[in-house]
């Protein structure tokens, strides 16, 4: 006889793409982001105290030459450049609330498990989870904003798409997990294999902006590896790239995203701007990771639904029927009249007053 319970398990495993660190949806055979096929998937590991990473895409799109360009980090400066036109632009940092708060839903909500991450130990939010689907038929999930809003007398669009999915970050050199450590907006990565190791810090404000959020693992906002700086960008100069670290002009240029400083050696990190204005770079959309922690926003409002039937929810478990309290309700039922009949009959014949005139 088949063992269920091992069915179960194995069928709620959230494996993850080889190639890339997506989830790896059970009912696929090849990767729906990188198109790998999906065979001998390792299992997403455990996260150290409750970190999931949750990997996202986003853009937005240009004021000026309409397309959509692509956003590579947690930018909250407010204003973004369009990679495709070099045009800055006003940005609106509170789109960024929504789009942390979908992230933190698909890494939470998502299957193969219709419990998501955080199952209630009393409420089932499986009939209604929107994103249950995610790791067994498909890999994310897309949340585009539209409108505008007016700040400072200005009108401000919002047109932030970001494309979410669970999964986790590999070593670009070795293509195995890495380890990760995460807290208070700041993480590392280390790889167990060849211990390449990295620091990235987030602006202090996104976690305002979304409670469950930790940090963020993108490559523009590494602390350990810094930007090249740029001079000579007025009266018509030639642009010069200059070392973080001694200041000395790097000659050596090419449109890779690092550069390494022939005199003090260190490696500094070409921003995609740079490259764009530069070497009119096609813009790079790059992949980043979002640190959550805890439960999520949207699974709060599934289970805090007034109408448990309404809402597809329903009480996981009923405590076991006691027919004592039955039987001891009855048994007062009948007892009391009785009793208080046969002391009203005591007491009309101890005065010797007529029943019947009552």
């Amino acid at each position: 006889m088949p063992d269920e319970s091992h069915h179960d398990e194995v069928a709620d495993e959230r494996r993850l793409c080889p190639a890339c660190g997506v989830m790896a949806p059970a009912e696929r055979r090849s990767c729906e982001w990188c198109e790998a096929p999906l065979d001998r998937c390792p299992s997403i590991p455990d996260g150290p105290d409750g970190i999931y990473p949750v990997v996202v895409c986003c853009h937005f799109q240009c004021r000026s030459c309409g397309h959509r360009s692509p956003l590579n980090e947690l930018d909250l400066d407010g204003t973004v450049r369009c990679l495709r036109c070099g045009l800055d632009q006003m940005f609106d940092v509170a789109s960024w609330a929504a789009a942390l708060d979908h992230a933190h839903g698909v890494g939470d909500l998502a299957g193969p498990s219709p419990e998501g991450r955080h199952p209630h130990p009393r409420i089932s939010i499986a009939g209604d989870n929107p994103l249950a689907s995610i790791g067994r038929y498909r890999t994310s999930a897309r949340l585009a904003q539209s409108g505008t809003r007016v700040e400072d007398g200005m009108v401000v669009p919002r047109s932030l798409i970001i494309d979410a999915a669970p999964g986790w970050p590999l070593c670009s050199r070795c293509n195995l997990p890495l380890e990760i450590r995460g807290s208070d907006g700041h993480a590392t990565t280390s790889c167990p294999d060849c211990g390449r190791s990295a620091s990235y810090d987030i602006d202090p404000r996104a976690r305002q902006l979304c409670s469950g959020l930790i940090a963020a693992v993108a490559e523009d906002q590494r602390t350990d590896r810094l930007a090249v700086q740029v001079t000579g960008q007025e009266a018509g100069e030639a642009s010069v790239l200059r070392c973080p670290g001694c200041g000395a002009a790097m000659s050596d240029v090419s449109d890779a995203a690092t550069v390494r400083c022939e005199f003090c050696n260190t490696v500094a990190r070409i921003p995609a701007a740079v490259r764009q204005e530069l070497f009119d770079h096609e813009p790079d959309e790059q992949v980043w990771w979002l640190l959550f922690g805890g439960p999520s926003k949207q699974r709060r409002a599934l289970e805090d639904c007034d109408d448990l039937s309404d809402a597809g929810l329903a009480k996981l478990e009923s405590p076991p029927w006691d027919p004592a309290p039955l039987v001891l309700r009855l048994a007062l039922g009948t007892l009391l009249p009785v009793a208080a009949l046969i002391l009203t009959l005591i007491l009309l014949w101890g005065t010797r007053i007529p029943p019947w005139l009552f």
